[in-house]
């Protein structure tokens, strides 16, 4: 800990251009001119309570008593809700892309009522109308969370050594769970739910309608 802060003042770090050289800082060379934190262990858990609340409001001394456990519990509830909002940030943007892919597949319907028309007129089931805009659907969700996948891990590979040089911080590559499985299960089912919209409005679109379309 003294080693991390030989060269802040007042509180805070040195420029890098005045920062001592990692390898010009040894051990011998380190003078602990105070103690800044100590470990006490209690008896009892109901002591550590009663040692806490004592230390703090400790008079003589500007002394700070913390549990670890307590603390890092803290800690991580405070995280929690960072990674909630991320997840809810995260599933609009999965909704704006599925939207976005229906409103894709129905809107290019008037380009393509010829297409359907023609396929109707030779005896195409609705089911097969059906399948055919579902399997665009899916093939679209597919590529999607493939190509999403291969992004991020690009970013990852190109922003890892940045983020750990300059924060400390290492983002570990990403390694899919059965979570993340699920998660990519549910997007393209939903996507290919999500093409039965238009596929039924390609459907209902009336033979001589599509086939009086002038080009």
């Amino acid at each position: 800990m003294e080693a991390i802060h030989i060269d802040w003042v007042n509180g805070s770090p040195a420029l890098p251009a005045k920062e001592t050289p990692q390898n010009q800082i040894k051990k011998e060379n380190i003078q602990i001119g105070q103690i800044t934190s100590f470990l006490v262990g209690a008896e009892s858990r109901i002591s550590a309570l009663g040692l806490l609340r004592e230390i703090n409001n400790f008079k003589k001394e500007p002394l700070m008593a913390v549990i670890p456990g307590a603390a890092l519990s803290q800690l991580w509830e405070t995280i929690s809700y960072a990674e909630i909002a991320f997840q809810i940030i995260s599933i609009f943007v999965i909704m704006i892309g599925i939207i976005g892919m229906m409103v894709s597949i129905y809107t290019s319907l008037e380009n393509r009522r010829r297409e359907m028309s023609i396929l109707r007129a030779i005896g195409a089931s609705y089911k097969s109308i059906v399948f055919l805009l579902i399997s665009e659907s899916f093939i679209m969700s597919l590529f999607g969370c493939f190509l999403g996948y291969i992004l991020c891990c690009g970013f990852i590979k190109l922003l890892q050594p940045i983020i750990l040089n300059k924060f400390g911080i290492l983002i570990p590559f990403l390694n899919l769970q059965s979570t993340e499985y699920f998660y990519l299960i549910i997007v393209i089912v939903i996507s290919c739910i999500i093409g039965i919209i238009p596929a039924i409005k390609a459907y209902k679109n009336s033979l001589s309608d599509g086939l009086s379309i002038k080009i």
